[in-house]
């Protein structure tokens, strides 16, 4: 259940005080960055195997081909 924006206030007199609170629901805007974290953390997994397999070729390459 999403309900992004929805605002509640309440006023609550109580003796002579008054309390005035506001809510609002932001478990859309945690789970979409936590999503966002996901994709990042992904992002970054596939950036270091590429870094590893390109490593690896230029390896391969000097040792089929040395100087």
């Amino acid at each position: 259940m999403a309900y992004e924006g929805v605002l509640l206030f309440g006023v609550i007199f109580v003796a002579a005080y008054l309390f005035l609170g506001l809510v609002r629901d932001i478990s859309v805007r945690k789970q979409t960055a936590h999503q966002l974290q996901e994709a990042r953390e992904r992002l970054a997994h596939v950036a270091r195997i590429s870094t590893m397999g390109e490593m690896a070729s230029g390896i391969a390459h000097e040792v089929n081909q040395p100087l």
